[in-house]
């Protein structure tokens, strides 16, 4: 992963299309997985249609996450993992995130932004501080459709755990 001095990152740098067509996750996986792994932080911007339609490789702080919410044996599918403390996920105005139909029917966290220490912490006590979420796009989720069982099943846009200054603004 190339590194900027001023810590900003976009999503092209990973191998994103952002064509709103191409499924865009596990490149952007990297450049997230990469500010978790070396602790950088920074701001990462969004220009552009990133679509997300697969599951997150779990490993990192994310490495539990999918093994069930609340201890209810659950699976879960996590889209975007943001488990870096001082990000910034910058979705520039006319740029959007788009939710694919991966995430139908599922009990999912789109974005995780938590910190499980071991299996079964869900009280997520690995504490993320300062993540941010801005820059006048959209999180558009009507690609994943709606819950059309009876299953209880949990759905969660943004997931922060205990995050110590979580701050979402100018997203639609």
């Amino acid at each position: 992963m190339l590194q900027v001095d001023d810590k900003q990152y976009n999503a092209y740098m990973s191998g994103c299309k952002c064509d709103g067509v191409t499924d865009d996750t596990p490149n952007f996986d990297k450049i997230m997985y990469w500010l978790e792994s070396n602790n950088q932080g920074g701001t990462v911007t969004i220009d552009g249609d990133l679509y997300i339609n697969s599951e997150i490789e779990y490993k990192g702080k994310q490495r539990f996450v999918h093994e069930g919410a609340f201890n209810t044996g659950e699976t879960l599918k996590v889209g975007i993992r943001l488990s870096c403390s001082n990000t910034t996920l910058n979705i520039t105005g006319g740029s959007s995130i788009k939710f694919g139909p991966h995430f139908h029917d599922s009990n999912a966290y789109f974005i995780s932004a938590v910190d499980q220490k071991f299996s079964g912490d869900y009280l997520y006590q690995g504490q993320l501080k300062n993540i941010r979420i801005c820059g006048g796009g959209t999180i558009d989720f009507t690609g994943a459709g709606c819950i059309s069982t009876t299953m209880k099943l949990r759905r969660y846009g943004v997931t922060t755990g205990l995050v110590d200054g979580f701050d979402c603004h100018d997203i639609t």
